[in-house]
């Protein structure tokens, strides 16, 4: 998974993230651009680690800020089992990040986690069409869809599934 995602998400972002819509998505903080994910909940505490060891390692070996939402935290619509990681920093330190991630998400037993990873793009049709076409010139067109359906949505923004 990690090999074929990760060579998605960097044409997803920056050139998607930097032209942002809005929605909340994707947008930029001076010079610092963010990216949100959706991931399971054990995918999620794998990721941390007893006592967020792995997480901080995470944003040591990356230079990005990882957070993960949830509760009151996350936006409307992201369902209970599920966590919004955002990734934040300079687009270098944000494509770290991301592969960082996703070659740690890539150790889960496929019994605990999913294989796929759901990337949070704009609502916006045109917008979430041009990040879907991205990821499926990257990894092929099969290995991607835009999850419509109103249960898809987190807050206002949309889902993008990449297996």
């Amino acid at each position: 998974m990690a090999s074929v995602c990760s060579g998605a998400l960097p044409l997803i972002w920056p050139t998607t993230a930097t032209q942002s819509s809005g929605s909340g998505a994707f947008w930029l903080r001076s010079r610092e651009v963010v990216a949100r994910l959706v991931v399971g909940v054990h995918a999620a505490s794998f990721l941390i680690g007893r006592g967020g060891k792995k997480v901080k390692l995470h944003q040591e070996d990356s230079g990005a800020r990882i957070r993960f939402r949830q509760g009151s935290e996350a936006p409307a619509g992201l369902h209970c089992d599920d966590r919004l990681v955002e990734i934040s920093g300079g687009p270098e330190e944000l494509e770290d990040g991301l592969n960082v991630l996703l070659s740690e998400m890539d150790r889960i037993p496929e019994a605990l986690a999913s294989r796929s990873v759901r990337v949070v793009v704009p609502a916006q049709e045109e917008l979430a069409r041009r990040c879907e076409e991205e990821a499926a010139a990257a990894v092929g067109a099969g290995c991607v869809r835009l999850l419509e359906d109103g249960a898809a949505l987190v807050g206002r923004d949309a889902v993008l599934e990449i297996e």
